[in-house]
């Protein structure tokens, strides 16, 4: 028996792999993104559950504004709502265009995740993502 992380995950009853269940969710944020205005979600309540326990953003507050700014052409609005939404509305446009052409081709996108340099970049990303969370919620914290 192997020991670690399981490829496949039960999403309804079916076996559907992690890369399958990621695209499906970067393309549904990515739609809303284009189907919510600027207007209705930036008279939205606060659902962050971080934040409304501290009243202190968390690394993914405003991440929903900048999309939806982003998706409506709003750049100066979306990089104001979370610095790393654009960054991570491309990634989430990345993610989807590289299943999306996986499926088509039928060349298996799996070869991607194992590249060293790939998993350098995000785990940069995160880190920096984290980092800059930090500063801004220590700067409300010291406001």
């Amino acid at each position: 028996m192997q020991y670690g992380l399981r490829r496949e995950t039960s999403f309804f009853g079916r076996g559907v792999d992690g890369q399958t269940a990621l695209s499906a969710i970067a393309l549904a944020c990515l739609c809303a993104a284009f189907v919510f205005s600027p207007a209705t979600v930036a008279s939205g309540p606060t659902i962050c559950p971080f934040r409304l326990a501290t009243g202190l953003p968390c690394p993914g507050c405003g991440l929903t504004r900048s999309w939806v700014a982003l998706a409506h052409g709003r750049v100066s609005d979306s990089f104001g709502a979370n610095l790393f939404g654009p960054l991570a509305f491309g990634l989430a446009v990345a993610i989807v265009t590289l299943r999306l052409s996986s499926s088509l081709t039928g060349v298996s996108a799996n070869s991607l995740s194992h590249n060293r340099l790939i998993r350098v970049a995000v785990k940069a990303f995160v880190g920096l993502w984290v980092a800059w969370a930090m500063f801004r919620a220590a700067r409300v914290a010291l406001a």
